[in-house]
């Protein structure tokens, strides 16, 4: 049997679909005060990968990450997802979202989304909550594997994810050497 360790700590990243009248600093203002403060913005991306949030959140969508400085337990994962939930229906208008919000998590190995919906290669977190295991970490490149979506797997967002998992990594060797 192997030796429990000391559940290592993760770096909390959302991804944030968008129309055009979302006001973003009032939007990181938000996860700021439920997260911590950010420390890094991606470029925002053209989000045409599906039609599925046309209809509901309008053409011409956009998608972006941010990463943010303070480390997570795992043991939140849920919690995170049901807070931006709560942070998703403050910008609802006429019961119609205008921002869609994606939490993950990037270790040392791999990128993982978070969920509502359950699917046969989710894991049941508690609450409703399920991971999804996204994109692996292999060959200093991020993977792809059968389920991960379109746009992540085309590449655009992952000079972003290698960024943030570096600093990632110089987190944990500063958090350790101290």
């Amino acid at each position: 049997m192997g030796a429990i360790g000391l559940e290592k700590p993760i770096k909390l990243f959302i991804g944030f679909i968008f129309s055009e009248d979302v006001i973003l600093k009032d939007l990181f203002s938000k996860l700021e005060s439920n997260f911590g403060p950010i420390e890094s913005y991606s470029d925002h991306y053209d989000f045409s990968h599906t039609p599925y949030y046309t209809k509901e959140m309008g053409p011409a969508l956009k998608k972006g990450f941010v990463a943010f400085s303070q480390l997570a337990s795992p043991a939140q994962l849920s919690l995170i997802k049901l807070h931006t939930n709560d942070i998703e229906d403050f910008y609802k208008h006429e019961d119609k979202r205008k921002v869609n919000l994606d939490p993950g998590i990037i270790s040392l190995h791999s990128v993982v989304l978070l969920s509502t919906k359950d699917f046969s290669h989710r894991i049941p977190l508690g609450e409703g909550i399920y991971a999804e295991l996204t994109l692996m970490f292999s060959k200093n490149c991020f993977k792809s594997v059968p389920w991960t979506y379109p746009d992540f797997s085309d590449e655009s967002y992952h000079d972003y994810f290698l960024k943030v998992r570096k600093a990632f990594q110089i987190q944990l060797k500063e958090t350790h050497d101290t």
